[in-house]
């Protein structure tokens, strides 16, 4: 679930040396065969944040999705979240 979910990112991302504070706007969209059918990075100024979040994002680990769903019926599911980052 979403827990396990943040677990993962928590434990498996390596804040870039210098790292500026920011609120990185992330967007999933998990398809009908439960894998990860796009990522969406937004708000990241610095290329090494963008590029540590999409390798966190795409670990085999994080692409364990169930789609969302009504019955025998499959719908893609849409995640949004901010990964902020505060390097004091």
């Amino acid at each position: 679930g979403i827990n396990n979910f943040r677990n993962i990112i928590f434990n498996n991302f390596k804040l870039p040396f210098n790292a500026k504070n920011s609120i990185n706007k992330i967007q999933l969209i998990i398809d009908k065969k439960n894998k990860i059918k796009s990522i969406r990075i937004e708000n990241t100024k610095e290329e090494n944040v963008k590029n540590e979040i999409s390798r966190v994002l795409n670990l085999n680990e994080i692409d364990r999705w169930k789609s969302g769903g009504y019955g025998s019926e499959k719908f893609e599911y849409f995640i949004e979240f901010n990964l902020v980052i505060n390097n004091k």
